[in-house]
């Protein structure tokens, strides 16, 4: 893998030489194209300054799905509250988005799904983009990823051209949409990115010849595929470096974000890229008792049944589990929560999951919980598990298993990304690659909890401890911390 990434930095770094070529010899030899397309940059560029909101500071969101109700949705809302907090009486907000909603019922649907309550409202302006099909996967069967960021590019555009802020904090990681914003628009750009678009680790799955959601068997049985898939990909990773250091501060979710978008973007400072944990809900979570009532055989999976979940791995552990320890098979399920999306497939990933858990003789262990509320969760399983599972290879964070250690849960999660790196730390809880080591781990906290209470009981304790600096206060600390430079300096820059 550093040898991958060595050669990936190399490539990235001559791909960056060979832009500046090609766009010094363009200037040199069509010198009077050139000057037009300058000339012609600065009229633009008048043009959204004389356009821009005068009344005061203007911080655009640019989220086109901000009425999704998942965890990016609730860093948006926690990232608006934050900022009204502190400087409500100097800034305005606004919100582009695709999704044809009133703010009145934005806001309450935010407050439905996440218990957020924006306190002031008026000075928020939903902006309504029309063109958010440009960045549905749908649309780009074909060098998808590629496709959906130059989509973004035409999005960005519409945006300025309805309201250009001072400042645009993207939320859901449109990088390319950075020099629309910073170069024509003329914004201060920040990021908060969830995930970087590409990564060494996709290179590496295409070079290895794994099969996974991004790198199907057409693609590792063909030679000449896999080599265009690798020149796509390092092609692709010169645009998204190029790109993304338009953005002046880049806030991460973890630190294998952090780690990517370094070697990616390759940001000079370092504390230009700013680790902000997203917002966990851990209160009511963290108010269930530990040992009374006690916790019962229960393995618990909460998550969407999307592909990259790896749910039938947890359906292969408890197999092998049941295999080396019939004695669990009498009382121990497998509890699998989690919402259903049947445009995207869902169900039907469902249903072969279903089918099995049928083939392995697990009808009578294995609970699904589709679309369950996540109060009823809390009551129904939170409160009554003894392990949690969380199978996601390279998880760029992993908000689920926050919640099962704030609940008191155990995890037994994937052994990379988030999980690996921030959350599940020595001693609170376990981590697994193979449904081998997964049925062992799980083996070990089901022993642990019944033979040595006292050990498994101080595990989760400082799961719950540990889960706390992933807490909503503590988020809006961070958040405000790492934007506190660009947007004050705007606000004084606007009083002058």
């Amino acid at each position: 893998t550093m040898e991958m990434m060595e050669v990936m930095r190399k490539a990235i770094r001559i791909g960056e030489v060979m832009i500046y070529v090609i766009l010094g010899i363009f200037g040199l030899y069509f010198y009077k194209t050139t000057a037009t397309v300058i000339l012609l940059f600065s009229f633009v560029r008048l043009y959204f300054h004389l356009r821009r909101y005068v009344k005061r500071p203007l911080i655009g969101f640019f989220h086109p799905y901000c009425n999704a109700g998942g965890g990016g949705e609730r860093v948006l809302w926690c990232a608006v509250t934050a900022l009204q907090e502190v400087h409500r009486d100097s800034i305005d907000i606004a919100i582009y988005t695709g999704d044809d909603v009133t703010r009145a019922s934005l806001l309450s649907s935010v407050f439905r799904g996440f218990g957020i309550k924006v306190k002031f409202p008026d000075n928020i302006r939903i902006i309504n983009l029309k063109k958010r099909h440009w960045v549905r996967e749908e649309k780009w069967p074909v060098a998808t990823m590629l496709g959906q960021s130059l989509g973004s590019i035409i999005l960005g555009f519409e945006a300025i051209l309805l309201l250009c802020p001072h400042i645009m904090i993207d939320t859901m990681g449109y990088a390319f949409t950075y020099p629309v914003f910073s170069l024509i628009g003329g914004c201060d750009v920040m990021c908060y990115t969830h995930y970087p678009t590409i990564s060494t680790d996709m290179l590496t799955t295409v070079v290895e010849r794994r099969e996974c959601i991004n790198n199907n068997i057409s693609v590792t049985s063909n030679s000449k595929k896999r080599l265009l898939k690798i020149i796509y990909y390092a092609i692709y990773a010169v645009l998204y470096r190029t790109v993304g250091r338009f953005a002046v501060v880049a806030m991460v979710n973890s630190t294998w974000t952090k780690n990517h978008i370094r070697f990616l973007w390759g940001h000079g400072k370092d504390e230009n890229i700013i680790t902000v944990y997203p917002p966990c809900d851990t209160k009511t979570l963290s108010n269930l008792p530990l040992v009374s009532p006690p916790r019962l055989p229960f393995i618990l999976s909460v998550a969407q049944f999307r592909p990259e979940k790896d749910h039938s791995k947890q359906v292969e552990a408890l197999a092998i589990l049941f295999k080396k320890h019939p004695e669990y098979k009498k009382d121990t399920k497998l509890v699998m929560a989690g919402s259903c999306r049947s445009e995207f497939g869902d169900d039907k990933r469902v249903s072969q999951l279903r089918v099995l858990v049928k083939e392995l003789d697990l009808t009578n262990n294995v609970i699904f919980e589709i679309g369950q509320s996540f109060d009823e969760l809390i009551s129904k399983w939170f409160s009554k598990a003894t392990v949690g599972l969380h199978t996601m290879w390279n998880e760029h964070f992993g908000i689920g298993v926050v919640e099962l250690m704030a609940a008191g849960v155990v995890p037994v999660a994937s052994k990379s990304g988030g999980p690996k790196y921030d959350i599940v730390l020595p001693g609170c809880g376990y981590l697994a690659d193979t449904p081998e080591e997964y049925a062992d781990a799980i083996h070990s906290v089901l022993l642990l909890q019944k033979t040595e209470k006292k050990e498994y009981e101080a595990m989760q304790i400082k799961g719950r401890e540990h889960a706390e600096s992933f807490s909503q206060d503590q988020f809006n600390l961070m958040f405000l911390k790492a934007t506190k430079r660009v947007v004050c300096s705007c606000i004084s820059s606007f009083k002058k």
